[in-house]
């Protein structure tokens, strides 16, 4: 989007041909009279159109957004439901691709380590590692994203992990038997 002009007098002014560009009275009207209702006109619109994109919606105009794109609201807080409209939209454009899949949660779990990993035949597994463990809500819908993402007749299952995880010896920063914490996979 293009930025907020904010000098349309001086612009008016500058622009006005040689032999009219000394006249006071001339440069006084377009300065006073003519160029004020101009300038409020564009603040207004521009204010209008920046509360229709999804970083300047909220409430109401967030709430238009996400039924545009297919994603209900429930009791997410503006941050949280931008975050789930974002991802949507990759939701949407999506047509099965594990990067898609990783870019979605890394969308709607910030900060946190996506792996993906293949479990043939026809499945695959995605692992996350929050910095704090997720609400039972958020949960729910991270899974009905990935269901969303995940091709017909392809299983998945979604985990999420602790970052003190316990794992074996091809992972470098899992943990082992008597220190890490186990994953919970998320079934619902």
């Amino acid at each position: 989007m293009s930025d907020l002009i904010t000098d349309h007098a001086d612009q008016a002014v500058a622009n006005l041909t040689y032999e009219y560009k000394h006249s006071a009275q001339l440069i006084k009207l377009i300065r006073e009279v003519l160029i004020p209702e101009v300038q409020i006109a564009e603040e207004l619109l521009f204010s209008i159109i920046s509360e229709r994109t999804l970083d300047g919606a909220v409430g109401a105009q967030l709430d238009q957004l996400g039924d545009l794109v297919g994603e209900p609201r429930y009791s997410l807080t503006d941050d949280e439901y931008r975050a789930f409209i974002r991802a949507r939209i990759k939701t949407n454009l999506g047509e099965g691709e594990a990067t898609r899949l990783i870019d979605v949660l890394a969308t709607l779990v910030r900060g946190a380590r996506v792996k993906f990993m293949l479990t043939p035949p026809a499945s695959f597994s995605v692992q996350y590692e929050p910095a704090d463990p997720l609400t039972v809500g958020f949960r729910s819908r991270l899974l009905a994203q990935v269901n969303n993402l995940t091709p017909a007749g392809v299983g998945s299952v979604l985990i999420e992990a602790a970052i003190d995880s316990f794992g074996f010896d091809d992972d470098d920063d899992a943990l082992g038997f008597d220190v890490g914490v186990f994953a919970e996979e998320i079934t619902e």
